[in-house]
């Protein structure tokens, strides 16, 4: 049990859909020893497609993005002509304008390409907005490159969303930024589906997170733990992105606007501007939000969706992922499964993990789940075609914010376990620049497994229940260590994970390792 170093995957492509006169060259290089090839490569380009009047507004995002190691530019030409020119593809590719339609003069306006949509009900829109089609390189209708937009129709809301990136990769990285904070509202999809969900949930994200990642969870199931009190999910998943996350998510239902997470003592617990708008207003920008549901990034519309609503509130997440249009429960299943696993493959970028989640959710299969979902919504057809599902999906997301926005990914962190006559004795070899250590444990699968009670509870209790029913199945901190403490004793139960984080000014290290009998 040493340091553990995270496995970065990497896909190089050089399949061309716009003729990139790149390729070969890149071809020839590839003959070349490493070290000639790294010495010769020009740096990653971030380009940003925008107007006029917004060129100014970005600078500051455009010189941080340099001061990353980028290669920079920003043009206002139409996105063909502008992609036309580049020797090769950029690295991730940024919209800033917002799409209107009966807009074409609007001095703000960057149309996104269109695409027709599989439909499974009469009444789905026939087509959808795809700013992802912009990054298929190949034709494969895959994207290769990462495509956001802040689809802003004013210099302050491009202001507003440039500082919020800008304050958020400056913060200082805690232990508690390694949670995925998850909110399920309840399928609706049969009683025997709606009972197993909550479980279905937990172990999922149990599985598939990264071996370092804490867990928030949140369940619309009234009579589960994980429920809480019904009508205070809202303000606790406000308050739980606000305390610190590597990512939120939500799947639900949802309109444009709402996320409809369940119906409670008759009433609809919804998740929406009302809910949102002073809980977000002011202070630090939020961890990236991810919205597995239906419509809740339709930004072609001349009301604000959900997501546009979140990007441009100072406090709300950094950047969001959602639909632009109707999605389905089966292929957003695969999505987010993939997506918990994408954060541990060692990248950093939001549009990146985006990507490595959309082309295995893409891939992935089980029996189960494609025949319990696969008809949820019902078809148009005496079988719905699973295989026009998974091609429209990576096209009906879209991210909002900059692809290239840092998440609070770990790098490895060197350290040694041992087993002793009275626990586990750990050794850190202290990274030059760290100024802090946080010990943590989290409880062997299985432990405390929360049972579900149909019985009602009151307000504090439940608030209680949703408390013990996290811990269970989180990381929980040791007592603080003295200053300069880099190794020590602790008495965790065989199975148990053993999680170590170090930070420090620009520095954020992680190992853990599960204790284990010799």
């Amino acid at each position: 049990m040493t340091g553990k170093r995270m496995r970065v995957r990497t896909r190089t492509r050089t399949r061309t859909r716009i003729r990139w006169a790149a390729v070969a060259a890149v071809l020839a290089l590839s003959v070349l020893p490493a070290r000639s090839r790294a010495e010769e490569e020009p740096a990653p380009l971030w380009l940003a497609l925008t107007r006029p009047v917004f060129v100014e507004a970005l600078e500051p995002l455009a010189a941080h993005r340099r001061a990353q190691g980028l290669a920079v530019e920003i043009s206002t030409r139409p996105a063909a002509e502008a992609l036309a020119t580049l020797s090769g593809p950029p690295a991730c590719l940024l919209l800033v304008g917002d799409e209107g339609r009966g807009a074409e003069e609007a001095p703000w306006r960057v149309p996104a390409p269109r695409r027709s949509l599989y439909r499974w009900t009469r009444s789905q829109a026939k087509d959808f907005p795809a700013d992802a089609l912009l990054g298929d390189v190949d034709g494969d209708l895959l994207p290769d490159v990462p495509v956001g937009r802040i689809p802003a129709r004013t210099v302050a809301e491009v202001e507003t969303v440039v500082a919020k990136i800008l304050a958020y990769e400056r913060q200082t990285p805690t232990a508690a930024d390694l949670r995925v904070v998850a909110w399920a509202g309840a399928p609706g999809y049969g009683k025997l589906l709606d009972a197993l969900s909550t479980n279905f949930m937990v172990q999922t994200v149990r599985s598939r997170t990264p071996e370092w990642a804490g867990r928030f969870l949140l369940s619309a199931a009234p009579s589960h733990p994980l429920a809480g009190w019904m009508p205070d999910q809202p303000a606790i998943f406000n308050r739980e992105l606000g305390r610190g996350a590597v990512l939120g998510t939500v799947i639900s239902h949802a309109s444009a606007t709402h996320v409809a997470v369940c119906r409670t003592e008759g009433a609809t617990v919804h998740y929406g501007p009302e809910e949102t708008e002073a809980a977000f207003a002011e202070g630090e920008p939020k961890s990236p939000l991810v919205v597995l549901a239906c419509d809740c990034g339709s930004f072609d519309r001349d009301e604000r969706c959900l997501a546009e609503s979140l990007l441009f509130l100072p406090g709300g997440p950094v950047a969001l992922v959602a639909a632009t249009t109707e999605s389905h429960p089966l292929t957003n299943y695969f999505t987010g499964r993939a997506l918990l696993e994408a954060l541990g493959h060692g990248k950093r970028r939001l549009g990146e993990i985006w990507i490595d989640a959309q082309r295995a959710g893409r891939e992935a299969h089980s029996f189960l789940i494609e025949k319990a979902l696969e008809d949820a919504e019902g078809s148009l057809e005496d079988d719905i075609d699973q295989e026009q599902l998974r091609r429209d999906q990576p096209l009906l997301y879209a991210v909002f914010g900059d692809p290239a926005t840092r998440l609070r990914i770990p790098g490895p962190l060197q350290a040694t376990v041992e087993r002793t006559d009275s626990g586990w004795r750990w050794t850190v070899e202290k990274p030059e620049g760290a100024e802090s250590l946080q010990v943590a444990v989290r409880r062997p699968a299985g432990a405390a497994k929360p049972i579900a009670s149909p019985r009602p509870v009151g307000r504090a209790e439940a608030a209680a229940r949703l408390v013990a029913a996290n811990r269970a199945t989180s990381f929980v901190a040791r007592s603080p260590l003295p200053g300069g403490t880099w190794e020590g004793e602790i008495d965790g139960p065989v199975g148990a994970w053993l999680r170590l984080v170090a930070t420090g000014p620009g520095l954020f290290r992680v190992f853990t390792a599960k204790l284990e009998a010799p």
